[in-house]
Parts: C-alpha cells; sequence; structure tokens
C-alpha cells in the first residue's frame, strides 16, 4: 500500500512532470540541482528521469557531450572503413573515449544500438541498427552488418568514428563488458 504524502509533500514523480512539462530540454543533472535549490533531499534516479520523459512522451536524441569543447558542424557520412590496428588515430580516440562510449551504450543496451564518436565536435551518439545502416552505402552497409553479427555473437559493440577534417569514417568492434 502507498504512503500517504502530506499536503505540502512533493513527490520526485511530481516534481519531474512539472517542470518537464514546463522545459523537456532539461537534462537529469539540471533537474537533480532544480530538486536540490527546492529544498529537497537527496537526488532523483536517472531511471525515474528517463521513466518519467518516456511516460510524458518526451524523445532525445542521444549524445554523449565533453564539456568544454566547441561544437563543429556535422558532414555528411563518409565511406566506413574497417580497422584493425590500434595504432591508428581514430581507434586511439575510441579507445581513449570507451568508457564514455559504453556509459551510454549501457543506457539504450537492450536496443543493441550501433556507436558514432565525433572526433570534432567530441560527441558520442547511439543510433538504432537499422536506421544507421539504411544510411551508409552498400559497401559500409556490408562491413556493418559483420561486424554488428559479431558483436551480437561475442558481446561487443560496434562504434564508428567520424573525423571530418581527414574526411575518415571507422568503424571497429569493442568487448562491452
Amino acid at each position: 500500500m502507498a504512503k500517504k504524502q502530506s499536503a505540502g509533500t512533493e513527490t520526485k514523480t511530481g516534481f519531474l512532470c512539472k517542470v518537464l512539462n514546463k522545459n523537456p530540454d532539461l537534462d537529469h543533472r539540471q533537474v537533480n540541482r532544480l530538486w536540490t535549490r527546492r529544498g529537497h533531499a537527496g537526488q532523483i534516479s536517472n531511471a525515474l528521469f528517463y521513466q518519467v520523459r518516456a511516460k510524458l512522451g518526451i524523445k532525445t536524441e542521444w549524445v554523449w557531450v565533453k564539456e568544454g569543447e566547441p561544437v563543429a558542424p556535422e558532414s555528411e557520412p563518409l565511406e566506413a572503413t574497417q580497422q584493425a590496428t590500434t595504432t591508428d588515430p581514430l581507434v586511439e580516440a575510441a579507445q581513449n573515449h570507451l568508457i564514455h562510449i559504453l556509459a551510454l551504450y549501457k543506457l539504450f543496451e537492450e536496443k543493441r544500438p550501433v556507436m558514432l564518436f565525433d572526433l570534432q565536435s567530441q560527441k558520442i551518439y547511439a543510433y538504432p541498427y537499422k536506421e544507421f545502416k539504411a544510411n551508409l552505402n552498400e559497401r559500409s552497409q556490408a562491413i556493418l552488418e559483420m561486424q554488428y553479427q559479431e558483436a551480437m555473437t561475442e558481446n561487443k559493440i560496434v562504434v564508428f568514428v567520424r573525423d571530418n577534417e581527414s574526411q575518415r569514417f571507422t568503424s571497429m568492434t569493442f568487448d562491452y563488458e
């Protein structure tokens, strides 16, 4: 049986509904700052935040943005190349950001997304496999299909790195666990 709330007590769910209806662009951290400023104890969990957003029908493009970095305009997708060497600067860039890539992947783990790291903007994106594949050329689709099947059977993730300056678009797989 649910506890009765006193007339002046605001629930986390009620608070989330109120602030997200006013401004659906607020992120989890911003909502927690508002929660604290209003004198509430504790934090609103990540799970509750996204559950309420989903119930309100708020959709988001999932991006991990490294704070303090300038945002560069995105270019058209380039042809993907498969890389096996760790001396490749794009592979090294993905390895250097792997903890963040895995953190974003974990949010959508059940959907098994394809990850994209944009080198210039330092943003990480999680895309549904079919949608991502549809935006690639035929050769890149074949590479992705092969890597994605390997990733699904071997508990790995597929990561693309886009470098607009060098006009390169490279894919690779990493262990998920």
